[in-house]
């Protein structure tokens, strides 16, 4: 039924759909996601989750696009609520992510079981001090933050599921760049 409904209101569609087209699609489909690992010269940093199912373990800060909010304004509200930081790109612009990555189910992403998500990630700087639970409502979603470098990187089972390839990926990344 809900397929159905979907395809009609697709159906000769053009420019924006409306908030209910978006919500069906996320039921029906990948949920768009959006996340960022903070670099500092050749570190990188991740959050020690406080809840959810991945509480403990090492994750990338972001979380899910809302309806209407380009990529841009989600990756900057995840920051300010989760760390109380602005940040800026390190490197390209938000049409140009540095990896995509896709995610099974997580009750992070939505309260239904078995939506997965897709994520744009970028390489972000940090502006300001970090202020846990910065967020005006519920409880503070990361309870530390760890910096790490090549030489000094957590245990794999420390990361969220596949977390750690991502972390790896953007250390060979900073590792490249040239120093200032």
């Amino acid at each position: 039924l809900i397929d159905e409904l979907l395809h009609r209101q697709l159906r000769g569609a053009s420019g924006l759909l409306p908030p209910i087209t978006y919500r069906l699609r996320c039921a029906l489909g990948a949920i768009p996601c959006v996340c960022g690992i903070p670099v500092d010269g050749r570190r990188v940093a991740a959050i020690r989750r406080a809840t959810g199912e991945t509480e403990g373990k090492l994750c990338l800060i972001g979380g899910v696009i809302a309806y209407l909010e380009s990529i841009e304004e989600a990756l900057r509200r995840h920051f300010l609520e989760d760390l109380g930081v602005r940040i800026e790109l390190c490197d390209g612009a938000f049409n140009r992510p540095w990896r995509v990555a896709e995610y099974g189910p997580r009750a992070e992403f939505n309260r239904e079981v078995g939506k997965h998500a897709v994520a744009s990630i970028y390489l972000v700087r940090m502006i300001g001090e970090i202020r846990f639970g910065a967020k005006s409502c519920g409880p503070p979603e990361a309870r530390g933050i760890e910096w790490f470098d090549l030489d000094s990187q957590p245990q794999i089972s420390e990361f969220a599921d596949g977390e750690h390839e991502i972390y790896q990926q953007a250390l060979a990344t900073v590792a490249d760049w040239p120093r200032k």
